[in-house]
């Protein structure tokens, strides 16, 4: 069936850019000392990334406070295409040496005439592409504990590798330079009434991906979107507020699109999420291909679930729960390291007033209910390659499949009512390695289908503090208008 064109979403998108151009007064109407380097525009889109490299750059040079910063970020997060690249200048380190690239690139581009949007969106993916950076031996020593245990404390690590808690903290901040190093937490959003959703997909032929994309990323529910030229498959991330009936009304909305839209599509729900991040096969410089990884996946061997990565589950609605708790579970998401009172002031600076103290309070009750993981990501060294494998099976399946995670040198894992869903970042000698294995699980009787994607690791996606904006939180947690739901009324 012949897609309709999509002109309701592409004017909606054109209203939302119309007014967010920066007045002379707004938070965006800052300088840098880098501007004789940066392109003038007038497309929204370009500019767009412009003003996310601006907000960088002046929030690094001093020109801006964290609280400007911060204000400038809530007027990007309103453009339709934050969705598609969601980079909080705000949460990257302060780096000379991502200044010195983002520079060079725009000077490359000014030099050259090329303020285009694919040409924009090529210099700013290259400015922020990580780069391997070494990484000494006590350092290495350093992130192995922080892999474990992303809270340990500086007298912690000290004490286990004889290391003063100065020095463990200049390790921290080497890493955090260098190698990107983040501190994050997975978070059960279920508890608060919203189901994390994820679809797969592939268009049908005459489906023009552009507008899809445009249609898809306005619709007020959209997490992430990720779909690369090298694959026709794609996902994208939803979250889906209460009650219950809302993620039926939702499940009906994504069967009445895919028809139209569609050669394949298979939506999930999120049972369970985790990571982990070993260490075991490298030696320093190099990674060695883990043979125990072909072993656990062999079904004449029992599933060692003892050894399982940690998960954390969805335990559905869970009472006793606040509004202030589920703003504090969000910002500690994203800087799970982060003392209260810096969750505090980044929470204030949103327009929600919450004190160190409650902040406190709220986190320890989050981790009493076992509500979040904490957790590092990492740049590293060697591992250039990212794999996503969509893998629809039975139970049994996805325990063997989530017992092997742990031999994948980075691996993120999503857990399903279908099965599983893996993201891995691996050393691109071992891509084919890795890829072989993994597909060929679909031999398997109780595997129904492996999709494999080569893309990018999970990257970072709209804000939750944005989607809430226009949801209401009431007892059994967060609820929108079902009405607000249907996809058609954005893609068709």
């Amino acid at each position: 069936m012949a897609l309709k064109t999509l002109k309701k979403a592409h004017h909606r998108a054109e209203d939302v850019t119309q007014n967010l151009g920066s007045s002379e007064n707004g938070p965006l109407s800052f300088s840098t000392p880098y501007d004789d380097d940066i392109p003038m525009t007038e497309d929204s889109i370009v500019k767009f990334y412009i003003d996310v490299l601006r907000v960088y750059l002046a929030l690094y040079s001093g020109e801006i406070s964290l609280q400007e910063a911060l204000a400038a970020v809530e007027v990007l997060r309103k453009h339709p295409e934050f969705i598609r690249a969601p980079t909080d200048p705000t949460l990257l380190p302060m780096s000379e040496e991502l200044v010195n690239k983002i520079i060079a690139n725009l000077q490359t581009l000014k030099k050259l005439n090329l303020v285009t949007r694919d040409a924009i969106r090529s210099a700013f993916s290259f400015s922020f592409l990580s780069q391997d950076a070494p990484v000494s031996q006590s350092d290495l020593d350093v992130l192995r504990i922080l892999a474990e245990n992303a809270l340990e404390s500086l007298v912690a690590i000290g004490e286990k590798l004889e290391l003063n808690p100065r020095t463990v903290a200049r390790a921290i901040e080497r890493l955090e330079n260098r190698n990107r190093l983040r501190f994050s937490s997975h978070m059960d959003a279920t508890a608060f009434g919203i189901q994390p959703f994820i679809l797969f997909f592939s268009l049908a032929e005459g489906v023009n991906w552009d507008e899809f994309e445009e249609g898809i990323s306005i619709y007020p529910f959209t997490k992430n979107i990720l779909k690369t030229s090298m694959t026709d498959l794609g996902y994208i991330s939803f979250m889906i507020p209460g009650p219950p009936s809302n993620y039926n009304a939702f499940r009906k909305h994504i069967s009445d699109i895919s028809s139209i839209l569609f050669e394949y599509s298979s939506l999930h729900h999120q049972v369970a999420i985790g990571n982990s991040l070993s260490f075991s096969h490298f030696d320093g410089s190099q990674w060695r291909y883990p043979d125990e990884i072909a072993a656990a996946l062999d079904t004449e061997r029992e599933i060692c679930h003892g050894d399982n990565p940690r998960l954390l589950f969805c335990q559905g609605h869970r009472r006793g729960l606040s509004l202030e708790d589920y703003l504090v579970l969000i910002e500690h998401r994203i800087g799970a390291r982060q003392p209260p009172r810096v969750l505090s002031s980044r929470l204030r600076a949103h327009g929600w007033d919450l004190g160190a103290k409650e902040v406190t309070n709220s986190l320890r009750k989050l981790n009493t209910r076992n509500m979040l993981l904490p957790f590092i990501a990492v740049s590293f060294i060697g591992l250039s390659t990212n794999l996503c494998f969509e893998i629809i099976c039975n139970d049994e399946w996805r325990e063997r499949i989530l017992s092997s995670a742990k031999y994948i040198p980075s691996c993120y894992y999503y857990l399903s009512q279908k099965g599983i869903i893996l993201w891995a970042h691996v050393p691109s000698n071992h891509q084919v390695d890795y890829y072989q294995l993994f597909r060929s699980l679909a031999e398997n009787p109780g595997v129904e289908s492996v999709q494999p994607i080569m893309t990018l690791l999970p990257k970072g996606s709209q804000s939750e503090l944005e989607l809430i904006k226009n949801w209401k939180y009431r007892k059994h947690g967060w609820t929108a208008d079902p009405m607000s739901l249907d996809l058609t009324n954005y893609l068709l």
